[in-house]
């Protein structure tokens, strides 16, 4: 358990320093990306989100089961769902936009 504890803690600092806007990694990369530092943390925020979400889950198993194994293959699973569903829906939101671009095409 003393492991998924010390897991839980880096991974907040990680997704502190991927969120704030204040840390000197997050200014640094807006800096050499060439855009705001405020554009660059609202870009970060949904994939540290979605990291967080499926540790969250399987910090959760862990803690009910007392199993490392069960906690780690339920935030594994977690991920995957979060990837296939925010895929898909991106996916969705790009035939739309295709569509509405061919159909702006035929009225011209």
């Amino acid at each position: 358990m003393p492991t998924t504890v010390f897991g839980a803690v880096l991974a907040g600092a990680i997704f502190g320093d991927h969120t704030s806007p204040l840390s000197d990694r997050t200014i640094l990369s807006s800096i050499g990306a060439g855009v705001h530092l405020i554009d660059h943390v609202v870009t970060q925020q949904p994939y540290a989100l979605v990291a967080a979400g499926a540790s969250a889950v399987g910090y959760l198993v862990s803690g009910t089961t007392e199993s490392t194994g069960l906690g780690l293959l339920a935030a594994v699973v977690a991920l995957a769902l979060a990837v296939l569903v925010l895929k898909g829906r991106s996916a969705v939101q790009r035939d739309e936009s295709v569509s509405a671009h061919r159909g702006s095409r035929v009225r011209s």
